[in-house]
């Protein structure tokens, strides 16, 4: 029950890091690339700091690479949900291991998301953070 509550806590952040109140959400398909454009030209913006701006502009670059590797995983595992959900012979077993191995994958990206804004945080102040995070696209992992 913890880790159920943990990962609706995670989700919740994420939610929150990433907008959501009346905004549009970009499509699955593009894996929050829209998004991550996105935050780079406010950064490029609204940042007039080179220092600061380098920094934050270096995080969304891991960020962007790190989320290219979740989801060439999260791709993987749909494609193999599908090749399971289709043998007649799987188990409960056999999806729940999937399911497990899924979840750890999952966690550890949500965990590195919110890590990433706390760096981001780190290096914006009060406004400058308002402006970098008043998105119209926001990132949607699912």
């Amino acid at each position: 029950m913890a880790r159920l509550f943990f990962k609706a806590g995670i989700l919740f952040i994420l939610i929150v890091l990433f907008g959501c109140g009346g905004q549009k959400v970009s499509s699955t398909e593009d894996h929050g690339q829209n998004a991550i454009t996105e935050q780079k030209e406010l950064i490029r913006k609204h940042v007039t700091d080179p220092e600061k701006r380098s920094e934050l502009l270096k995080i969304v670059a891991e960020l962007e690479i790190e989320s290219g590797i979740f989801f060439t995983y999260y791709d993987k595992h749909i494609e193999n949900v599908r090749e399971l959900s289709s043998n007649y012979q799987t188990s409960r077993a056999d999806f729940q291991l999937m399911v497990e191995d899924f979840n750890k994958h999952y966690e550890r990206y949500l965990i590195m998301l919110v890590n990433k804004r706390e760096e981001m945080r780190l290096n914006t102040n009060t406004d400058e953070w308002k402006k970098i995070m008043n998105r119209e696209t926001s990132f949607q992992a699912m």
